[in-house]
Formats: C-alpha cells, structure tokens, sequence
C-alpha cells in the first residue's frame, strides 16, 4: 500500500502532469501544476476512507485545468465538510489502514490531512481544494495552478512556461527532445517516444507542437504535415539555443 502512494504520486507528477523550471543562479525553481503535498495527502486520504466492501477503486482523473480523486467513502456521522476541513475531527473508514500509515510516519497527524492540502493552497492565489459528495462516494478536486494563473494553458498540455522578464523556459521533456535533435539532427516522434517515454499523441501534444509554436522546430516535409513518417529539425531559432553541458 506505501508502496502504491508513492508510485501514484510519482506518476502522475512525472508521466500526466508538466512541471516547468528555472533557475536563479544555481538554484532550481520548479512550478508545480499541483503541490506534492497536497497531492499525496489526497491520496492517502482516498485509501484510508475507501469502502473496499463497494469493490470500487480509487479514481484519479486528470484533466487540463485540475485532478479528481474520488473514493467510495462517506462522511462520518454526524459531521459535515466544513468541521472535516477545519482539522482535529478523525475519523477514518479504515482504523487499521490509518495506523498503518501513522505509524510508518507517512500521516503526520490525524485530522489534519484536508487542512493540510489546503494549506498547501494558501498564498499562492488559486482556490482551495473543493470536495463534492456523490450518490456513491466523495470527490476531492485539486485546481491546477498553472493553468489557473494563466501561466500555461495546462500543466497537463505541458506547453511553454512564460517567466517574468520576458525568459522563456522549457518543460524537461522538450529539453530532452531539443537536446536530441541538436545531437542527431533529423528526428521523428518515434525517435522521442523511446527517449522520453511517452506515447505518441503524448508527443506530439506535449512536445512537438509547442516547440514548433514557439518557433523552435520546423517538419522536414512541409507538404504532408500530418504524415505519420514526418520528422523534424531544429529551425535558424533553435540552432541558437546554448545547453549548459
């Protein structure tokens, strides 16, 4: 059960979501679509009130502009959303689940968990976490933040991130791809789904068209630009990036 937390997080953070960068002398700035925290607190909180008697498992949707976690639980009787969401009220659909996690320190301190998510939220001008009960469970929805600052049109799209002072900066998948192209010249999607390790439509969405967007890289086949054999180079604008390797 630890060990499926933290691959969630891992993936959904690494593979479903875009995490853009910058640096400020040598220290590495990431803007995260959605804080870790909160992130991974969702998640424990989906497990712990799970009804596993329903047979339904924890659903985890990712859409362009935040991420539902639903899970077949209810709320404790006698209790609402609002006193649950102010802290110190504990109580878990699964006791033995709980301890499991508290005392393997992956739960700080019970009855804190949806206080926590949202202060993770706090200061950075973007809603709270929201929760919704359904007929059949609950609902925990994460708002994207990056697409609720207008700072990229989805943190799941992974398109370029604008920094103040007018910097352009890269997702790590695209560097990875302009990185390639500069080093073997010619390159097709499938040559990028093999370094980077995502699908196709993944590719193309997350990486190449943003990049050709922004006038970085251009197709070597202009007449049939949607063939499935189209490959692509690094146009007069992106031969004038500088790696610092």
């Amino acid at each position: 059960m630890y060990t499926l937390i933290d691959r969630a997080v891992d993936l959904i953070m690494t593979k479903y979501t875009v995490t853009p960068f910058e640096f400020k002398g040598m220290t590495r700035i990431e803007h995260y679509p959605y804080p870790p925290v909160a992130l991974r607190e969702a998640l424990l909180n989906a497990v712990v009130n799970t009804d596993f008697r329903q047979h339904l498992p924890v659903k985890i949707d990712v859409l362009d502009d935040r991420i539902n976690i639903f899970n077949s639980g209810s709320l404790p009787p006698g209790y609402s959303l609002k006193e649950l969401a102010e802290g110190h009220i504990s109580k878990p659909l699964n006791d033995g689940l709980a301890n499991a996690f508290y005392r393997s320190y992956y739960v700080e301190k019970f009855g804190m968990g949806m206080k926590k998510m949202s202060d993770e939220y706090d200061g950075v001008g973007v809603k709270p976490p929201e929760y919704t009960i359904l007929p059949d469970g609950i609902m925990i929805t994460l708002a994207d933040i990056l697409h609720e600052k207008g700072l990229a049109p989805s943190g799941a799209a992974g398109s370029l991130l604008e920094i103040s002072g007018g910097k352009m900066e890269f997702t790590e998948n695209q560097i990875m791809a302009l990185r390639f192209m500069k080093r073997h010249g010619e390159t097709t999607n499938e040559d990028l789904q093999k370094i980077i390790g995502l699908k196709r439509e993944r590719i193309r969405t997350t990486v190449i068209l943003p990049l050709m967007g922004a006038g970085f890289i251009e197709m070597t086949d202009k007449c049939t630009p949607h063939s499935m054999n189209q490959s692509y180079v690094l146009s007069k604008k992106g031969l004038t990036i500088i790696f610092n390797d």
